[in-house]
């Protein structure tokens, strides 16, 4: 949910004191959550703050791909670096634009004089997936939630999330429900794991960038706010360990 905006301007920055907490947030798995823990992580365990974001399953599912595969990240998504590559990538993901727009797979509005573009199949997975990305992730991600004393955790919306209905056609509300099912599944999963789990409140289009996954420099203080009122709730505004997606 970070690095889309200046360095220190980070929803994490100012959070706590840095000597109070450990950031295992790295776009992966709970497998790679817990090895980096394991390897380099020396404190205590009191808390673990969990930022649920959907891509969570995704990239879980991914990385979990990769490591079978005995792939590297690039090799899975095949990344390529050369100016020429990166060139023709653009050429084609402009082409891509018009006809998924045409179909619309994606949709782009203007709100408050910044126009934003959706994309229905960000975070999205086939509900019937979805059980086994789940079964598939669920021994690691408890195991590692069971390493702490407290879970708390916190959902936050992707920009999908806030569509207007005026704007909704059967693709976004087939991604809606599969994000929806993929929350529902990961909570029961960390159920009895978890000592607080609350859903991010007052989020706005105007907190991301137009173009763009991430959020923007006011998103960015709106969800440490966010999680500021979430460790108030717990009663855990001390000492955490927070692990993101």
């Amino acid at each position: 949910m970070g690095f889309a905006v200046d360095a220190g301007m980070d929803w994490y920055d100012n959070l706590l004191d840095y000597n109070q907490w450990f950031n295992a947030g790295l776009p992966v798995g709970p497998l790679q959550w817990k090895r980096l823990l394991d390897s380099t992580y020396r404190g205590n365990r009191n808390v673990a703050f969990l930022i649920y974001h959907p891509n969570l399953l995704p990239i879980a599912n991914a990385y979990h791909t990769m490591t079978q595969n005995g792939q590297t990240a690039f090799e899975f998504y095949r990344w390529k670096t050369g100016w020429l590559d990166c060139w023709k990538l653009s050429r084609s993901k402009r082409k891509q634009l018009t006809q998924r727009m045409a179909i619309g797979e994606i949709v782009e509005l203007e709100h408050r004089g910044e126009m934003f573009r959706f994309n229905s199949n960000y975070c999205y997975i086939r509900p019937d997936e979805i059980e086994d990305i789940v079964e598939q992730q669920k021994g690691t991600l408890c195991q590692l939630a069971s390493t702490f004393d407290s879970v708390i955790c916190l959902r936050v919306p992707i920009k999908e999330e806030l569509l207007p209905t005026t704007h909704l056609n059967k693709r976004f509300e087939v991604l809606k429900e599969s994000l929806e099912i993929s929350w529902s599944r990961v909570k029961s999963a960390l159920a009895k794991h978890v000592l607080f789990c609350h859903t991010a409140e007052g989020f706005e289009l105007s907190h991301f960038h137009g173009h763009d996954t991430h959020l923007n420099e006011t998103g960015n203080q709106h969800l440490r706010n966010q999680v500021r009122k979430t460790l108030e709730y717990a009663g855990k505004s001390d000492t955490l360990c927070r692990i993101d997606e």
